[in-house]
């Protein structure tokens, strides 16, 4: 047989098992939400994103400076799904203390906390993001990463956050909370791929069957 004629079957397996790789709902997927105020808290927002790279979680975290001004972001916590995973391995430019103790964890200290009528606290991880006031850093976004855990542990959980040096004056605080999504969303290079190896396989497919009944004729 030429090397011509096998091309094309080749192909059309490499696509089927490209797409049904692709379609691997661990792979490639990410969550997205806002923490807004609970109780009688002041204005504020705080926008989530959650992402699978590999066999870690990536967190972004970004202060909505349209909502009150924004605010400094000074705390960030969560619930994970299993809790004997813990202690996780969090790391992260602008974190300066960590703390793990399942739903045990809701103060971090001076002031930084989530108390307050209708919090979801407490949590399984506090993070504490930068230092007090505005003397050495303002901080309205911020990344770290949970190595070791599928984003599967976040799903439908707790999340809070808290905001300082926010309003007119830059004076006020508030603190937040939010529930993450229950369903992770893929990537859109990973449905592009999917949709793309699907295409050129069938489509190879068919160019072979009609070779193959050609040859039978």
């Amino acid at each position: 047989m030429k090397f011509s004629a096998l091309v094309p079957s080749v192909l059309a397996a490499t696509g089927a098992a490209v797409a049904m790789s692709s379609f691997n709902p661990a792979d490639a997927a990410f969550v997205t939400f806002s923490a807004n105020p609970f109780g009688d808290q002041a204005a504020g927002k705080v926008d989530f994103r959650l992402e699978e790279v590999g066999s870690d979680v990536k967190f972004t975290v970004d202060v909505d400076s349209s909502v009150n001004n924004g605010g400094d972001l000074r705390g960030i916590w969560f619930d994970i799904a299993n809790d004997s995973l813990l202690p996780l391995t969090i790391t992260g430019s602008d974190i300066t203390q960590t703390e793990q103790d399942a739903n045990n964890v809701n103060n971090l200290g001076g002031g930084n906390n989530l108390n307050g009528g209708g919090t979801l606290a407490p949590f399984d991880v506090g993070l504490e993001i930068g230092t007090p006031g505005m003397g050495s850093d303002f901080i309205t976004s911020t990344m770290f990463t949970v190595s070791g855990v599928t984003l599967d542990q976040f799903l439908g959980q707790e999340f809070g956050a808290r905001l300082t040096s926010l309003g007119d004056n830059q004076n006020g605080s508030t603190k937040l909370a939010a529930v993450a999504p229950t369903e992770a969303v893929p990537e859109p290079l990973t449905i592009l791929g999917s949709a793309t190896a699907l295409g050129i396989g069938g489509l190879l497919k068919r160019q072979q069957s009609k070779k193959n009944n050609k040859n039978k004729a």
